[in-house]
């Protein structure tokens, strides 16, 4: 994760599995959980069909993400997360990717897939010039080439090897706002998302038989 250090070694990644009659498999976790599959459908689902201004949800405006980890003095001197020469790309490539793809699946979902732009807007390094704390933007432009720049859709999110344990995803939208803690690595008694509104100081959703008290 992500899965080559550039799109051209991905392309040929692709092209040697090809060959090969293999197949390249997402192992990212959450993409895969039913959870994540009820956030996103309470999310997009109207929208897809034309009819965000009658949905619950309303249309998706943006989305603001984090993962931290606070690694500890061994971690920080000699995991292959810290090393130039080993996953260079640091807590972006770590603990970033996942943000970037809940906003990829989400931005998806209401046709704005594809990446516009990106910045890091501030960062620290290692020793090595590996990032260890990184704020980012991501723009993603509408998949019509028609659309204009309003369609615009933007990520913020931040990643660190510097804070506390924390795994939150924020999809903004016209009517609601939608959260789900610990997006990542879904466990039994946490499979919970919450969403807010205008009307009501907030509503609960479940997915097998969890609750959220808020």
């Amino acid at each position: 994760k992500p899965v080559a250090p550039s799109a051209e070694d991905y392309r040929e990644m692709i092209y040697e599995a090809k060959l090969a009659k293999r197949y390249l498999m997402d192992g990212t976790m959450f993409v895969h959980h039913p959870r994540t599959d009820r956030f996103l459908s309470h999310i997009i689902s109207s929208e897809s069909s034309n009819n965000a201004s009658s949905s619950s949800f309303g249309a998706v405006t943006g989305i603001d993400a984090a993962f931290t980890i606070l690694g500890n003095d061994d971690f920080m001197k000699n995991n292959i997360r810290m090393k130039k020469n080993g996953d260079f790309q640091g807590c972006i490539g770590d603990l970033g990717w996942y943000c970037i793809r809940l906003a990829q699946l989400t931005f998806r979902g209401v046709g704005v897939g594809s990446v516009k732009s990106a910045q890091v807007s501030d960062w620290k390094l290692n020793e090595e010039g590996v990032p260890i704390d990184a704020t980012c933007l991501v723009t993603f432009q509408a998949d019509d080439v028609n659309a204009d720049a309003d369609s615009n859709l933007t990520l913020s999110f931040h990643c660190s090897y510097l804070h506390p344990w924390n795994q939150r995803g924020e999809v903004y939208g016209t009517k609601e706002t939608a959260q789900v803690m610990g997006f990542i690595n879904p466990k039994d008694g946490t499979v919970s998302f919450q969403t807010c509104n205008k009307q009501t100081p907030s509503s609960a959703h479940k997915t097998g038989g969890c609750d959220v008290h808020v």
